[in-house]
């Protein structure tokens, strides 16, 4: 390997070791086209796009894992605080946390069985949560959707809420809508 090709390999390591968000610049043109040198560093190019790509997949997957972390946290506290655990006695507490395991394995059994399309959003309409049913419905993974803005599947803004519904969801509750969706195919549906 030519002593110049070498160097200029190793200054693009270095590069992307320190700053592995960013694509180096590589001096194609310092290169003949077609030769070993040009093609050797159009690969590390293609490599090193490939690992930002993959780099940022993986932020956004831990982006969404934080948000669906979150929402379980906080259906915990809800369901825990819910609970008469104020006694001091262990035995109750222990049972209390018996009952709150419970409930959230069935809350999780029929989010997941259900045959209605069933999600949960943000007060912004980002997807925090879907079910089996609703990505059947709308052909998308629930790792396609969790994250997103309902937007992709819904063909209609939605008008403002009424207040009611709106101080329902702003204080944790849930609310009720029918909303006209597109698959992913385009093909339009109804789903409440």
């Amino acid at each position: 390997m030519p002593a110049d090709l070498q160097a200029t390999l190793l200054q693009l390591f270095t590069q992307v070791q320190h700053d592995p968000d960013t694509v180096p610049a590589i001096p194609l043109d310092d290169w003949q086209a077609d030769s070993d040198e040009w093609r050797l560093l159009s690969r590390f190019r293609a490599m090193a796009e490939q690992v930002q790509q993959r780099l940022q997949q993986v932020r956004q997957s831990e982006t969404r894992l934080r948000q669906r972390e979150a929402v379980y946290r906080d259906l915990f506290e809800t369901v825990y605080a819910g609970l008469d655990i104020l006694d001091p006695d262990v035995t109750e507490r222990a049972q209390a946390e018996q009952r709150l395991r419970e409930h959230k394995t069935l809350y999780r059994s029929l989010f997941e069985a259900t045959y209605d399309a069933l999600c949960i959003f943000d007060l912004d309409r980002v997807f925090v949560e879907v079910n089996p049913a609703l990505c059947q419905m709308v052909g998308y993974t629930p790792e396609e959707l969790i994250g997103v803005h309902a937007s992709v599947v819904l063909l209609q803004p939605r008008r403002l809420a009424s207040p009611r519904a709106w101080r329902t969801r702003k204080s944790g509750g849930a609310t009720r809508e029918r909303s006209s969706f597109s698959a992913k195919m385009g093909r339009p549906s109804q789903w409440t």
